[in-house]
Order: C-alpha cells, then sequence, then structure tokens
C-alpha cells in the first residue's frame, strides 16, 4: 500500500509561494494547490486563514475560492495545541496582536483524520513550511522533529508530487 500526503500548510509557505510565483503568471502552479484543497490533500488550520488575512490581500482571495482546505478547530486539536505550547512557550509569543498558527499547524499534523477513508489508504500528514532548523531555535521543524512529523518546503512538495513547470 502506498501512502499519500496530507500538507499541512503554513502560512509563510503561501505567502513565499506567491512572492515567487505570483498568481497571474503561474496559474498552473496555484490550479494544481488546488486540485489538492478540492481532494483533501491540503489543508491548513482556520488560524493560517486569519493570519494570511491580516497580510496578504491576493492569498486571501485565492483561500475564499479554496475555503474547504482549512479545517475547523476540534477538541483534539485543541487539546494537542496545548500540550505543544506547553512544551514549546517560544513557539508563539502570546503577546502578539495578529494571530499565530504555527502550534495549530502542528496540532492539525498531529491529530487524527476524522475522515476514515484517509486512513485506510494510509494518508501520512507532512508540514509545509519555509521556516528552516537552525541549531535549538523554538521553530515549526524543531517542534516537528520533537514529535516525529515530516515537514518540507513548498517546492519539495512540488518535488514530492513530481511536479514539473
Amino acid at each position: 500500500m502506498s501512502t499519500q500526503n496530507c500538507y499541512v500548510m503554513d502560512t509563510c509557505s503561501l505567502i513565499e509561494l506567491r512572492q515567487k510565483n505570483p498568481m497571474d503568471i503561474y496559474e498552473t502552479v496555484w490550479a494544481r494547490l488546488g486540485s489538492l484543497v478540492d481532494n483533501g490533500f491540503l489543508i491548513s488550520p482556520i488560524e493560517v486563514k486569519r493570519e494570511v488575512h491580516a497580510v496578504d490581500e491576493d492569498i486571501r482571495k485565492w483561500l475564499l475560492r479554496n475555503d474547504k482546505m482549512f479545517v475547523p478547530l476540534d477538541e483534539a486539536q485543541m487539546k494537542k495545541m496545548f500540550e505543544i505550547q506547553a512544551q514549546f512557550p517560544a513557539l508563539a509569543d502570546p503577546e502578539k496582536e495578529t494571530p499565530v498558527a504555527d502550534p495549530f499547524v502542528i496540532s492539525l499534523a498531529l491529530t487524527k483524520d476524522p475522515r476514515p477513508t484517509f486512513d485506510t489508504f494510509g494518508t501520512e500528514r507532512v508540514v509545509v513550511s519555509e521556516e528552516k532548523l537552525k541549531g535549538n531555535r523554538i521553530c515549526i521543524p524543531f517542534v516537528c522533529q520533537y514529535y516525529g512529523v515530516k515537514w518540507m518546503s513548498v517546492f519539495d512538495m512540488f518535488r514530492t508530487e513530481g511536479w514539473k513547470f
């Protein structure tokens, strides 16, 4: 049985992707991402939507058309998010005035998918973030490594999917 990745996208990946691949020029990139969303293989927590709304108009419009990528926060995710925050308080600054999605992204990657078909077909959650592992700095890759969650950049996601443009 092969494993299909379900990508959990962080805000920074969406923003960097738009900066390097403007939507009006690289339509195929964004259409393929939309296809992953349509098939349930590209998801994000609601907090990513909140972060994007605060910083990027173009992505906000794309996300409105691809709103089904946002997984509502449930009790299991919330419990895992509090666990992550207790273990790694530096991951998200509670004093920050804008939304912080990082612990929610990891929590979503760690919680069981409520759709039974995905478990049947061996779906693996992979966090997509442009943050880099740098020593002991608390960041998404560091916390993913702690929990044994795979992570990759958005361009590594393209490579994994075999996409060529």
